[in-house]
C-alpha cells in the first residue's frame, strides 16, 4: 500500500490487538477455525489501511515491555535473539517453505493418512483389517485423537476432519481421500463406524525412528508430505486443485483460473490477476456452470 517505514511500523502496531484465535471449535466442531486466516487478512489490510491514515499503533509490537514476544513466549521471549527475526528478510522466501495440505483435514492426520493410503495400494482391505494402532506423537493427541467417543462418531464433516479415527477409516475403505470422500452421507455409513471402532491411537515414543515388528504389517510416515523438508510437487498441487474446482466449474473453466495461476509470476500486478480470475468466474456464472 505504499507506506514508508513510520507507516509500516504503526500497521504492525495496530494489528497486534487484532490478531487472535481459539482451538474451542475442537468441542463440538465449531465453524470457526475456517474463520481465522480470513479475520487475520481482514485485520492485516485494516491495520495497514488506518496507519497510511495516519493512525498511531505501538512502535514496539513484537519485542516491547507488553509485546508479542513477552506476553507469548515470556520469559523466554525477552531473552531471545531478536536478530533471527530479520535474518535472511529480503533474500530468504518463508513462503517456499509454506507446508501444502494434500488432504482437507487437519495437517496433523496427513502422514497416518499417508500411511493408511500407502497400506490399501499395497493390497490391504478393510474387511481384512482386525485391527489399527495409529501411532502419533503425544502432543497432537487432545486435538485429533481425544475424546475418542467423540472422533469415532463424529457429528459433522467439520468434525471429522479433526478425526483420526474416521479420516484412517476412510481412507482405508476409499483408497483416497478429498472432498468428495468427507461428506455428510459417510459419517454414519455402517461399514466406516465399524472399521473406526477397531482403530485406536497410541503415543508414538520414537517418532523420529522408523519401528518395525515382526508379525505385523507395518508401515511408517515420519513426516507428512508437504512438509519442509519432503516437498511435494508441483503435479501433486495440480492435481488436487482440479479435483476441487472441478466439484464447481467447468473443466475448461477450471483448466483457464489453473493457468492463470501459474503465469501469476508473469502478470505485472495482483489486480490483473484477480481480474482474470473474476471475470472466468463470472463467465462460469453466466454459462449456468454449477
Amino acid at each position: 500500500m505504499g507506506l514508508d517505514r513510520i507507516g509500516l511500523e504503526h500497521a504492525q502496531g495496530v494489528v497486534l490487538s487484532m490478531a487472535s484465535g481459539s482451538m474451542e471449535f475442537l468441542s463440538d466442531g465449531a465453524w470457526t477455525k475456517r474463520m481465522h486466516p480470513g479475520c487475520a487478512g481482514v485485520c492485516g489490510l485494516t491495520a495497514t489501511a488506518l496507519a497510511g491514515a495516519g493512525f498511531r499503533g505501538p512502535s514496539k509490537p513484537y519485542e516491547g515491555r507488553f509485546g508479542l514476544y513477552a506476553s507469548h513466549l515470556a520469559p523466554r521471549g525477552l531473552q531471545a535473539d531478536l536478530s533471527q527475526c530479520t535474518r535472511g528478510l529480503g533474500e530468504r522466501w518463508e513462503v517456499l517453505d509454506v507446508a501444502v495440505k494434500l488432504y482437507p483435514s487437519c495437517h496433523f492426520t496427513h502422514a497416518s493418512i499417508d500411511a493408511a493410503l500407502a497400506l490399501r495400494a499395497a493390497g490391504l482391505r478393510a474387511e481384512e483389517v482386525a485391527s489399527v494402532q495409529v501411532l502419533l506423537p503425544q502432543g497432537v493427541h487432545p486435538v485429533v485423537c481425544d475424546p475418542v467417543a467423540a472422533k469415532r462418531r463424529p457429528v459433522n464433516v467439520y468434525e471429522s476432519q479433526f478425526s483420526i479415527h474416521h479420516l484412517v477409516a476412510r481412507a482405508l475403505l476409499r483408497g483416497e481421500l478429498g472432498l468428495t470422500e468427507l461428506d455428510d452421507a459417510n459419517l454414519s455409513a455402517p461399514r466406516v463406524q465399524a472399521l473406526a471402532d477397531r482403530i485406536e491411537h497410541v503415543a508414538d515414543s520414537e517418532a523420529d525412528y522408523p519401528a518395525f515388528f515382526s508379525g505385523e504389517l507395518h508401515w511408517r510416515e515420519s513426516a507428512h508430505r508437504g512438509a519442509p523438508g519432503r516437498p511435494i510437487t508441483g503435479a501433486d498441487i495440480e492435481t488436487k486443485f482440479m479435483r476441487n474446482a472441478l466439484l464447481a466449474l467447468p473443466r475448461d473453466q477450471a483448466l483457464h483460473w489453473r493457468d492463470a495461476v501459474l503465469a501469476a509470476d508473469r502478470i505485472k500486478d495482483a489486480a490483473t490477476l484477480a481480474r482474470t480470475l473474476t471475470l472466468t468466474l463470472t463467465q462460469s456464472n453466466t454459462s449456468g456452470a454449477p
